[in-house]
């Protein structure tokens, strides 16, 4: 419902709650003016609308709470133009007030991956290889650039479908946890920080001292905990109680659930999850797996995957910046069909006109003249 305070010099209106996740409250919201945002709990996310920008997601924190770090890596990431990588969420700007930071970002139209995690539904293997595929290649990106993410999770992966392309890209977000190697020989030593059921041996064994040393191998385990729990809808251990959890880590032993059938992928969650970080793929490895390489990788793309990757070729091929180089392959493909089947039909062309309709309604009815500072 839309709520408005014209009783301040600057307000917010909101649409609607998405939900709750690990920054408080996630709202629908388009305007922000940030002398209101001290009546709101801080650790937020919102999707909002600035003039010059449009629609961002923008993510309110308390002063105490923000980590320069995660600017930083936004830095760093920001550096290469979208074409390069798609699939992780980047950062606009950010400005600090006197109590809190807001932080603008790229807005994800389809929520996260805890959504298709949460249906419990059972994916065909062609759409598992390309979740796989786009995560991988983010983690690897990310980790090119000498940042270890620390935090990867189904809730930190969104999904994102352009309006009309019917194609989903999936996003690493969420970089407040994320260490920036000083260089390539010293790994950096690091809190303990995450969550649990998706922390590696080498972390969850350090909750005694409270830091460790970490590497890339941390965001391997973490994806490796992921695909594990998209494949058999439950973790590999008997519980989420951090006693489970180190019970099996002690004993080093992954087996293999009956619903993991197919040979190769097993092998590459295997290798994924395997105890010491020294032994573990790492994501540029992992993406040279014969899962992605072999033959029958290739001949299990489906028909709709070439038809939405040839659209996407003549879009690239016409000069659309708004297609990268990867949607062009049909393997990479994500039909947002996929996404429809698990969580209902979601529309996001119906989405982005409403979302339209009401900022131009209420800046007509109330006389809204957007600031650009």
């Amino acid at each position: 419902m839309l709520k408005s305070f014209p009783n301040l010099d600057n307000f917010i209106f909101i649409l609607f709650k998405l939900g709750q996740g690990g920054f408080g409250v996630f709202a629908k919201i388009f305007y922000m003016k940030v002398d209101y945002i001290k009546f709101q709990i801080f650790k937020s996310v919102y999707q909002a609308h600035r003039l010059e920008v449009g629609v961002v997601a923008a993510k309110v924190v308390n002063n105490d709470d923000f980590q320069a770090g995660e600017w930083d890596t936004a830095g760093i990431l920001n550096n290469d133009p979208d074409q390069v990588s798609p699939f992780f969420v980047r950062s606009i700007l950010y400005r600090k007030f006197e109590y809190y930071t807001v932080i603008l970002m790229e807005f994800a139209n389809l929520g996260s991956v805890q959504n298709l995690v949460e249906q419990r539904k059972t994916l065909p293997i062609p759409i598992v290889r390309t979740i796989m595929l786009q995560i991988l290649n983010g983690i690897q990106y990310i980790h090119s650039k000498g940042i270890i993410h620390k935090d990867i999770k189904p809730s930190n992966i969104l999904m994102h479908s352009p309006p009309g392309c019917g194609r989903v890209i999936l996003k690493i977000t969420d970089f407040g946890e994320a260490v920036i190697k000083q260089d390539n020989l010293n790994p950096p030593y690091v809190n303990v920080a995450g969550t649990d059921v998706y922390m590696p041996p080498e972390e969850i064994f350090a909750f005694g001292t409270g830091q460790f040393f970490a590497d890339e191998k941390i965001d391997v385990w973490s994806a490796g905990i992921v695909f594990y729990q998209i494949l058999t809808h439950t973790f590999p251990f008997k519980s989420t109680k951090i006693e489970d959890i180190k019970e099996f880590m002690s004993r080093q032993i992954l087996e293999r659930p009956d619903s993991i059938d197919n040979d190769i992928l097993w092998n590459l969650i295997d290798r994924m999850l395997t105890f010491n970080p020294y032994f573990r793929v790492s994501a540029n490895d992992a993406l040279q797996h014969p899962f992605f390489t072999n033959e029958q990788a290739t001949t299990e793309i489906t028909d709709e995957q070439n038809e939405l990757a040839l659209k996407a070729q003549e879009a690239y091929q016409n000069g659309d910046l708004n297609v990268t180089q990867y949607e062009t392959y049909p393997m990479f493909v994500f039909p947002l069909t996929e996404v429809q089947k698990i969580v209902g039909n979601v529309d996001p062309v119906q989405e982005d006109r409403d979302t339209k309709r009401i900022i131009s309604e209420f800046q007509k009815s109330n006389e809204v003249k957007f600031d650009k500072n």
